[in-house]
């Protein structure tokens, strides 16, 4: 008889359980935009049990090398803060602080997977690749189905109707979650699914996250020359991301027409945020400016259009995580931010540099729209966390 290869076991266990974690969410976003609106919350009730299995496991594993706390402290930092600014009697506080406990720690249990074991990584990036080009056939499938029914379609009729959200219930959601897969493909050369691709993403007539594209030209352009892209590179892009996204906010005035808000032909919902920031600012004082009024409560802030339209959400993450737990915990989120950056930089090569461009995007969609205190990010934060080495991880180097 065989002696049983325990290794091979458990890069199969292990494997697997990223793969249902990865694929479970696609079967919950498809039940929740098309069945029942809220799926993915019984998704995250089921996967908080696994969650919490999982990462006590690691932690054991862990805690002979050292230092999972520490190597993570930005992320634990984060959740910490969270969670102390989360009213645990009001159940929508207490699902913002889960939605971001569950994303983040996912990332660090793939990380701590697939650090270990390559095979897992692997597949994990597989599922994740396979679920994106299933999502962007059926969005071309909207695309084509628009394109029948509009007699004269244009590209101010795209922009104006968004055709194409896929499985998700809302078109931004869409772009940012598929966007950064189309730097993928053109790095792999794939052409037909990044023209595929970038032509939904434009569909969506969603146009932050392909501002923040083009402000990333040249980590995108060295990312298909296959140039290393340098810190210097990267403060750059940083750099003009402030400064394009300062500009337009200044440029535009404060005397806003509600009847504009619709015509994404205009700068109407650009001027509607500025107008609805300026009112978050001008409530935040006091002991609430630097601890804030707890997780959850940017969302139920009074509507700023009063009778003339409905309450709207902050549509801009920094000031909501401002607003809900204060400068100190803005400052803890920044310092994250930061952190995965860092990360990356030291994970990447010519190979995989595109992660950094998919969490940049991600970065910069959180100034215009609400994307902290939801899960559909997981998938990004697993598949990037695919590609990474964990900071406590040595490099063995082989004898000469």
């Amino acid at each position: 008889m065989e002696p049983i290869n325990h290794k091979v076991q458990y890069r199969d266990y292990y494997g697997n359980i990223l793969v249902i974690l990865s694929l479970s969410r696609v079967a919950s976003e498809i039940i929740n935009t098309f069945l029942w609106d809220r799926a993915n919350y019984l998704w995250s009730l089921c996967t908080l049990p696994l969650i919490g299995a999982l990462s006590w496991l690691l932690i054991t594993l862990t805690l002979r090398e050292g230092k999972i706390l520490v190597s993570y402290l930005p992320i634990f930092a984060y959740l910490s803060f969270l969670l102390a600014r989360t009213n645990v009697s009001n159940l929508y506080s207490m699902k913002c602080f889960f939605s971001e406990f569950i994303v983040w720690f996912c990332f660090i249990i793939t990380i701590g997977i697939c650090s270990r074991d390559p095979y897992a990584a692997k597949r994990l990036q597989t599922s994740v690749i396979w679920a994106i080009k299933i999502i962007v056939l059926i969005g071309v499938g909207q695309l084509a189905v628009f394109l029948m029914r509009v007699a004269s379609p244009s590209p101010t009729a795209l922009l104006e109707l968004r055709p194409v959200q896929g499985i998700f219930v809302h078109p931004n959601i869409y772009l940012v979650v598929v966007l950064p897969f189309s730097f993928l493909f053109l790095k792999q050369r794939s052409y037909v699914w990044t023209i595929l691709t970038i032509l939904t993403c434009l569909s969506t007539g969603t146009r932050s996250p392909i501002l923040a594209a083009l402000l990333m030209f040249v980590l995108v352009l060295k990312s298909i020359l296959r140039r290393p892209i340098t810190r210097i590179d990267v403060m750059v892009t940083f750099l003009l991301i402030v400064v394009v996204y300062s500009t337009l906010i200044k440029l535009n005035s404060y005397g806003w027409h509600y009847e504009n808000i619709d015509s994404r032909m205009s700068y109407g919902t650009l001027q509607w945020r500025v107008d609805y920031w300026r009112n978050f600012l001008e409530k935040n004082e006091g002991l609430s400016s630097w601890v804030g009024h707890g997780v959850g409560s940017a969302d139920l802030f009074e509507s700023v259009l009063g009778s003339k339209g409905p309450t709207m959400l902050p549509h801009n993450d920094y000031l909501r995580i401002c607003y809900d737990i204060g400068f100190v915990g803005l400052l803890i989120f920044l310092n994250l931010v930061f952190f995965m950056v860092r990360l990356l930089m030291r994970s990447i090569t010519v190979d995989n540099d595109f992660i950094l461009l998919s969490y940049l995007v991600i970065i910069c969609f959180y100034i215009t729209d609400n994307f902290v205190y939801a899960t559909h990010s997981v998938w990004i934060y697993m598949f990037v966390a695919s590609f990474l080495i964990r900071p406590s991880a040595r490099i063995e180097r082989k004898p000469s």
